[in-house]
């Protein structure tokens, strides 16, 4: 049977970077003929949760009675204002949460924040999530998200399984360019000079969007480990 006619018309998606991917997002929509939404997950105060409007406008902030919301700047933790697009590492604080202590939770989130009002007439604050402080890399200076390359990657399938690994000699965040990557090739048989045709133009979109410099390993389609649990898109080489 295909997707669509598995009767599924909605998606609440939590806990990953899937639904905040748009080339996911729009690929599920479409292959399932359903409203993809997502969610921060999590069972206390803080709550976000996106409409489904196209582009991904991130999650709207649903619990500010319940929960203060600050940016810091991921490697200091100094305060960054609260401006639309202002990118930083999220702090929160339950304020009525009796199942928790009064203390200010930093977890991690890179997330970008955006004060005017969603296209679906939500008045309030957004989010998105970028990645992880712990995942960003530095690539001549240059502030490098994993999420935001596999979502570069994503818009390329078919021509792509939208797979892919970054490939470090050593844990980050400094990393000597180029910036090293295997990306899977789609199932749709490719010539020699397709697959260099592809390896070209994911360098172009990574370099003029991210202002970073790839070198782009093609795998075979399910090459890369896959598992149940969160994927990777990060490896670091052992020598030998």
């Amino acid at each position: 049977r295909q997707a669509d006619e598995l009767g599924i018309r909605w998606f609440f998606c939590a806990g990953e970077p899937g639904a905040g991917i748009p080339s996911l997002r729009k690929r599920l929509a479409e292959c399932f003929n359903a409203r993809v939404f997502d969610h921060t997950g999590g069972g206390h105060a803080f709550h976000g949760i996106s409409c489904d409007s196209i582009p991904y406008p991130g999650m709207h902030f649903l619990s500010p009675d319940h929960c203060f919301l600050e940016l810091v700047t991921p490697e200091a933790k100094l305060p960054i204002e609260m401006s639309d697009g202002a990118v930083g590492e999220m702090v929160f604080t339950f304020i009525d949460w009796e199942g928790g202590p009064l203390m200010r939770y930093a977890l991690g989130d890179l997330v970008q924040v955006f004060m005017e009002p969603c296209t679906c007439g939500w008045p309030e604050m957004r989010f998105k999530i970028l990645g992880r402080t712990d995942d960003m890399l530095i690539v001549k200076g240059v502030n490098v998200y994993p999420a935001a390359v596999k979502d570069i990657v994503g818009e390329f399938i078919p021509k792509t399984t939208g797979a892919m690994r970054i490939l470090l000699e050593k844990a980050g965040p400094l990393v000597n360019p180029p910036l090293r990557m295997q990306v899977e090739y789609g199932f749709t048989e490719m010539r020699d000079q397709d697959k260099e045709q592809l390896k070209k133009e994911l360098a172009g979109q990574i370099g003029e969007r991210l202002r970073v410099r790839p070198s782009i390993e093609l795998v075979p389609p399910y090459s890369l480990p896959r598992g149940s649990g969160k994927m990777p898109m990060i490896e670091i080489e052992k020598d030998g």
